[in-house]
């Protein structure tokens, strides 16, 4: 009977051994899945920056980024264009005439704007 105790103890302890080590294994898979599909979406994300970037790239290559960057940051134009240079106190003045108009509650006649656009009442 002795024998039969320790061989149902020996048999008790691998089970319970096996199955702490299928848990184990089970958890150690289920953390590398997740692992993987962090990664997988990390790839994707760059994959997305990597196509925006691409893209910026060949804008920026384009002439029509080359004439805007001309126009803009060197104030340059075309052949035969005349470029003007609106003073800053004067683009101001109009954005602040502009939100006066945007606040009045009634419709003004026309011709009452025509005339303090021109007279400045």
């Amino acid at each position: 009977m002795n024998k039969k105790r320790i061989f149902r103890i020996l048999i008790l302890a691998l089970g319970f051994y096996f199955i702490v080590s299928l848990v184990q294994q089970t958890l150690s898979l289920w953390r590398a899945e997740e692992r993987i599909r962090m990664a997988q979406r990390k790839v994707e994300e760059a994959r997305k920056k990597n196509e925006e970037l691409a893209e910026r790239l060949r804008y920026v290559q384009s002439d029509e980024f080359i004439e805007r960057e001309a126009r803009d940051k060197l104030r340059m134009g075309k052949e035969g264009e005349t470029i003007v240079v609106v003073p800053k106190d004067v683009i101001e003045k109009e954005v602040e005439r502009v939100k006066k108009e945007k606040e009045r509650p009634e419709k003004i006649p026309n011709w009452r704007l025509w005339k303090e656009a021109f007279l400045g009442e």
